[in-house]
């Protein structure tokens, strides 16, 4: 008897201890999402991290999803934040989308040193969410790319105007050279190189000068033709924006940093032809007999002039929004009872510097009680301007109010060189709802109803006081059991604890295959077989030339995969002495030398046969 009132003793011990630690295995795998920093559905970049007084840095925060948010951003002393509006990404992937929504800033430094951008809070429908903390840097002077060898006088040359001209150059074309701070301006940007030499482009072209931001440029410029003077000229285009900062006359101009592909000593002849932008595998040294000449093309010194806004005429709810714009509101709805809210949108159509408009203001507040607006912004295009739009809420606090009063924004306007105020209409509102009399009738009713109630015999009489908790006892039990000594709770438990084991069984599996170096190796070989062989079957109808310029760069990224080596290091005689001389991918290789000289050219059916050679070859090739 005593043993068995000692294990039983034992049980109730060990049980909630059983339950404590499913409790915590359950705490630690299954936390949720939020907790998490890797799950949080906002992020922020700076690119690049360091920069100088006189360039800017793009700062991007990401929304998961298609979502409004509220932004707060931190004031950093040395730094000003200028927006550029947002834009909206959507992806579907194998059948799974996504979405997400981007928010734009250039950042500038106004002194040198070492800074660091505070979390950025960001509030949605879902919560409120922050960023991770981002250093950044800002120097002196523009960031210089490091140096490279070069056998000559100088590693880097600036090559003069009376020489650029027919080779490369620059040209800032800005809509007007007088601006206003703070003023956006639209300016064009086009590099022109010549369609007979070869050029490779270390990076897009940088502003100089302290008085101006740029926007950031895209990595896909347009990109055409154009002769000038009788020469041909490949010519890629950028539409950007350039913004004041500094009052006076300002000095601007555009650097480029680009090489120059040219023949070594020992070869003369050269390959005409120009690549299809500053990612085209054309610019690439396939056949390593180019050296780079590394050379800065610069564009002519443009005089900008940028006034300070007048004093005189500015409004008092003047935001410091710069541009032309017209001003609408909506709202919704329009019949209400007393104390329903109205939600007011109001929406600033134009173009202009939209970081710098604020909410529209009610020109007669009194008897409306009003709220913090929620703002979005929408990007323009070639039909439609930009647009900014608010949604406030408002509440009529005053019975005697029929309409809400217009709202007004103010702005400057630069082409009429004055201050310009917009007015909306009012919008009537229709009040409904119980008389005020009405509420004075209740007292009356309530007390003739005690009156007639108080009539009634004494058992008919509502319960007034602490109703029971129970009225019947209901059934009674030899033993009280608690939950967890339950078998059903047991079996639970243990079940749950095996689930778990499983679950964490698998996420290790896949934890293994995703960090093994071998597996994941294997991998990225197979994947780019299988591009290889399709980019091979893309191209075979090219001319003799394409494809054996393209077929040998993917071989090349192929097989330095294959031999784990860089792809630019792979020659024909390294081939050779893998393959060996007969194999159908050396001769392939041998093919594109001998080609290069124009020496040789093969048949259709030669090639066919050597293209079905390689391609089955690449499946089994280890």
């Amino acid at each position: 008897m005593m043993s068995v009132f000692y294990n039983g003793l034992k049980a109730k011990e060990s049980l909630p201890l059983l339950y404590s630690v499913i409790c915590i295995i359950t705490l630690l795998l299954f936390q949720p999402a939020g907790l998490r920093a890797e799950d949080s559905p906002v992020s922020a970049t700076l690119t690049p991290h360091t920069f100088s007084t006189q360039q800017s840095a793009r700062l991007a925060v990401t929304i998961q999803g298609k979502q409004d948010a509220q932004i707060t951003m931190p004031e950093v002393k040395g730094l000003i934040f200028h927006q550029r509006g947002q834009s909206s990404q959507f992806q579907m992937i194998n059948g799974a989308t996504s979405s997400s929504v981007t928010y734009t800033w250039l950042v500038q430094g106004t002194e040198p040193g070492d800074y660091t951008i505070p979390p950025i809070t960001i509030t949605t429908k879902s919560g409120t969410y922050s960023t991770q903390p981002i250093l950044c840097t800002v120097s002196d002077s523009p960031a210089t790319l490091p140096k490279q060898k070069q056998s000559g006088s100088s590693a880097v040359q600036r090559v003069a105007a009376e020489q650029n001209e027919n080779v490369a150059f620059i040209r800032l074309i800005p809509e007007k050279e007088k601006a206003y701070v703070g003023e956006l301006i639209p300016a064009t940007i086009k590099a022109y190189f010549d369609r007979g030499a070869k050029f490779k482009f270390n990076a897009l072209p940088e502003l100089t000068g302290d008085g101006f931001l740029m926007d950031a440029l895209s990595n896909e410029p347009r990109q055409q033709e154009e002769i000038i003077d009788g020469n041909r000229y490949m010519v890629l285009t950028w539409d950007t924006i350039l913004t004041g900062i500094k009052e006076g006359q300002n000095d601007l101009s555009l650097e480029m940093d680009v090489s120059m592909l040219v023949r070594s000593a020992q070869q003369n002849r050269r390959l005409p032809g120009f690549g299809g932008g500053l990612q085209d595998d054309f610019f690439d040294d396939f056949f390593g007999r180019y050296q780079n000449q590394p050379i800065k093309v610069t564009s002519p010194s443009i005089s900008m002039n940028v006034s300070a806004l007048p004093e005189e005429g500015k409004p008092d709810q003047f935001s410091g929004a710069i541009g032309r714009f017209t001003l609408s509101m909506q709202a919704q709805p329009t019949s209400i009872a007393p104390g329903d809210p109205v939600t007011l949108t109001m929406s600033i159509t134009g173009n202009g510097n939209f970081d710098n408009v604020s909410a529209p203001s009610l020109t007669e507040p009194d008897g409306i009680k009003v709220y913090s607006p929620a703002s979005s912004f929408q990007q323009g295009n070639q039909q439609e301007e930009d647009k900014k739009i608010f949604e406030q809420a408002i509440v009529i606090t005053d019975p005697g109010v029929n309409q809400i009063p217009p709202a007004t924004f103010s702005y400057f306007d630069p082409v009429r060189e004055q201050y310009q105020t917009l007015f909306t209409d009012p919008i009537p509102i229709e009040l409904s709802g119980p008389p005020a009399a009405a509420s004075q009738s209740l007292p009356q009713s309530s007390a003739q109803q005690q009156t007639e109630s108080s009539s009634l015999p004494e058992s008919l009489l509502p319960f007034t006081g602490l109703a029971p908790v129970k009225l019947t006892p209901g059934v009674f039990t030899s033993e009280i059991k608690p939950l967890f000594r339950q078998p059903l709770f047991l079996i639970i438990g243990v079940l749950f604890l095996a689930a778990i084991a499983g679950v964490s069984a698998y996420r290790l599996r896949i934890h293994f295959l995703n960090n093994n170096p071998g597996i994941v190796r294997q991998k990225k070989i197979e994947q780019q077989r299988k591009t290889c062989i399709h980019l091979l079957t893309q191209i075979h109808s090219a001319s003799q030339d394409q494809y054996l310029r393209a077929a040998q760069h993917n071989l090349k990224l192929f097989l330095a995969l294959l031999w784990n080596c860089e792809a630019a290091s792979i020659t024909t005689a390294d081939i050779k002495k893998h393959l060996g001389s007969d194999h159908p991918i050396t001769r392939l290789f041998v093919h594109g030398d001998n080609a290069s000289y124009g020496a040789f050219e093969f048949s259709k059916s030669e090639r066919d046969q050597l293209h079905k050679e390689i391609t089955e070859i690449l499946g089994t090739l280890t």
